[in-house]
């Protein structure tokens, strides 16, 4: 099912983690940060997996697995300009130092996710347009997300950003892991297979940093 040029636009920045080539990236700060409160309500969009290395959910499965190609699109790269735009104000609000370094990461890692995203909905059967114009539209959801984090301080903020770090992840390592077995796009199945082992280093650290000292 091709994809508009109107729907194209939210398609622009591509996934919420990065190739192969940069997982070298994912280095972990030294120490955690005792960040502890109620879990932050994320836009739904595939129901969260158990995590890396847990038995996924087969309701999980089952959502992520009906994905077309053209959706799986829309969904990766709204959580990836997601992770571009609350990344950048960790880096300027976070108190964290391990927070900084992370949301640094991120930022340098989604960036280049997006050149390998648009390299594989090149040679995408089913996703074919890729508009260069409005490539920063968030959907409201995500909006809202953003704008609590930009009224957030201190320790607040550093917590509220790792907890929707944690979620997004968790996320997309189920929607992700989910495609690479059952996709109907064979570039962009290949694609979510090359880039799960990135997001599970992301959330790995992403909870790390979330877990009390």
């Amino acid at each position: 099912m091709p994809i508009s040029k109107s729907m194209g636009a939210g398609l622009a920045m591509a996934v919420i983690a990065g190739s192969a080539a940069f997982a070298q990236t994912s280095a972990n700060p030294a120490g955690g940060n005792p960040l502890s409160a109620p879990a932050t309500r994320m836009p739904a969009q595939t129901p969260s997996a158990a995590g890396a290395g847990a038995a996924p959910d087969t309701t999980t499965q089952r959502a992520a697995g009906s994905l077309s190609a053209s959706m799986f699109a829309q969904k990766a790269a709204m959580s990836n300009q997601f992770e571009i735009e609350s990344s950048q104000l960790a880096g300027e609000k976070a108190r964290s130092a391990d927070i900084k370094s992370f949301a640094r990461m991120m930022v340098d890692d989604h960036t280049r996710a997006g050149e390998a995203f648009r390299t594989a909905l090149r040679g995408s059967n089913a996703v074919q347009d890729m508009p260069t114009a409005s490539m920063n539209q968030l959907d409201p959801p995500h909006r809202q997300l953003i704008g609590d984090l930009q009224r957030a301080e201190g320790l607040e903020f550093d917590r509220l950003y790792v907890e929707m770090q944690v979620k997004a992840h968790e996320e997309a390592v189920a929607m992700f892991r989910s495609y690479s077995e059952t996709g109907d796009d064979p570039k962009l199945k290949a694609f979510a297979a090359g880039t799960l082992p990135t997001l599970e280093k992301h959330l790995e650290h992403a909870r790390r940093l979330a877990a009390p000292t």
